[in-house]
């Protein structure tokens, strides 16, 4: 409900619920919202980029002379001013698609998952390959590559802004404060399905656009299956060691360890230069390296999804 209450007073205010019982849909109406119910039908899940092509279609429908169209998750919160701010770039450049700015976690030092979420969304400023879900849109270009792919389950973002910069559009970060959010992960286990998704949206989007897609995404995959494998081959050197009372498996064993420490450290860098201390960044940079198997395990259910042609059910976290 903060979120409705951070969004300024627009011609059109668009709420799509997927199946809410907390009373969003009367607090949104109270607010002004117009509130449109995202249905299921047999196959389909409440998917991000199925609501918003719904939402998108309604705006096209009732408010034609709209030109830019901002979205936002239901877990964050507009900063003041940042629309009008992000208006005034896209409307002074006809060749971006896209403007969007700092996402913020709302309690960044809550614990370490909490971390890990404030410096992925940290992005650079100037041209990017990839938004969020949060991002002010020039509705042309959306419809030039007719919004969202409503079959994703994860991952609708950087799919969307892929085929919008092979239509020649640009997608752009202004570096301002945006919008604050809130992870909300208080666990280990909420943490590694946020990993497994980030791992099965990838994998989906490799497959659906093969050698046209980002480069990024293959770069990815090959990481994650690497030192998954590495951090795999250590524990089966030093398991030996045990087993066979073996000096030679033990230093292997050892020496990929070591090489896994130092990747860490090199890795933990980043939050350093980013302000947080020296334990965090290290306790960061291990998560980061634990959560490759998440990640490799949300390939591998992708995969065995589409081999078995399984229904594909949301990977949810909160």
């Amino acid at each position: 409900m903060r979120c409705l209450r951070s969004v300024p007073d627009v011609p059109a205010r668009i709420y799509v619920d997927s199946g809410s019982t907390d009373g969003s849909q009367d607090f949104a109406r109270s607010l002004g919202f117009t509130v449109l119910d995202l249905e299921l039908g047999q196959g389909q899940e409440f998917t991000a980029a199925r609501a918003r092509n719904l939402g998108l279609a309604a705006i096209a429908d009732s408010h034609p002379e709209v030109r830019f169209v901002h979205t936002a998750d239901g877990d964050c919160e507009l900063t003041p001013g940042w629309v009008q701010q992000a208006r005034e770039t896209l409307a002074a450049d006809e060749t971006l698609a896209v403007v969007f700015g700092r996402r913020r976690e709302k309690y960044p030092t809550r614990n370490i998952y909490h971390v890990a979420c404030e410096i992925e969304w940290d992005v650079p400023a100037g041209e990017a390959r990839s938004c969020g879900g949060d991002a002010l849109f020039r509705l042309a270009a959306l419809q030039s590559v007719n919004g969202y792919n409503p079959r994703l389950i994860a991952g609708e973002e950087p799919d969307l802004c892929l085929r919008l910069r092979q239509n020649g559009w640009r997608i752009w970060a202004n570096g301002r404060d945006m919008t604050l959010h809130d992870v909300d992960i208080g666990s280990m286990r909420q943490s590694w399905r946020r990993a497994m998704r980030a791992g099965h949206a990838t994998a989906e989007l490799a497959a659906l656009h093969g050698r046209q897609g980002d480069p990024g995404w293959h770069r990815f995959l090959l990481s994650i299956f690497f030192w998954t494998g590495v951090m795999a081959l250590a524990a089966l050197l030093l398991l030996g060691a045990a087993a066979f009372q073996s000096a030679v498996f033990l230093a292997l064993g050892l020496a990929v360890v070591a090489l896994l420490a130092v990747q860490v450290v090199r890795t933990s860098g980043q939050a350093r230069r980013k302000g947080f201390g020296q334990g965090t960044a290290l306790k960061w940079g291990l998560l980061l390296f634990v959560f490759k198997i998440a990640q490799v395990q949300g390939v591998l259910i992708y995969w065995a999804r589409r081999l078995t042609s399984s229904r594909r059910t949301l990977i949810e976290y909160k």
